[in-house]
């Protein structure tokens, strides 16, 4: 999942209730400092300029998942953890960053919190029980 600051994700999707997602938490800035040039990408452009509320997410595919297994798997020293765990997640940010721009929506649009309350409240009936749909 990626959003960005001006999106109070906690809100809507409490970081704790499902295990099986990951939420990696950036700052804007830093992350900024990390690209030479964003103009060619509007999906990055948009995030990075952080002034209207995004929300993306993302299953996990083979090459996300390889990353995952290594942050839980790996028995790092100490005094790497944090070290190992950062580069991991960037490395996590940017494959999805990289996915994010090879989708044909190239255009962002805001959201506002109430839309996102109600698209993850129908997602979360639809996931309770798949083999029933929802409203009965």
């Amino acid at each position: 999942m990626i959003g960005t600051s001006r999106l109070n994700t906690d809100d809507v999707i409490s970081i704790h209730s499902n295990t099986a997602t990951i939420n990696i938490e950036i700052d804007a800035h830093y992350l900024n400092s990390l690209f030479y040039s964003y103009e060619k990408s509007p999906i990055l452009k948009g995030l990075l300029q952080n002034a209207q509320p995004y929300l993306f997410e993302q299953v996990l595919y083979s090459s996300l998942q390889e990353i995952v297994n290594d942050i839980i798997s790996e028995n790092t020293e100490e005094v790497f953890e944090l070290f190992f765990l950062r580069v991991k997640a960037e490395e996590l940010i940017c494959r999805l960053l990289m996915d994010l721009g090879k989708r044909d929506e190239k255009q962002l649009y805001a959201l506002n919190f109430h839309d996102i309350e109600a698209i993850y409240r129908i997602k979360a009936l639809i996931i309770e029980d798949l083999g029933v749909p929802p409203g009965y």
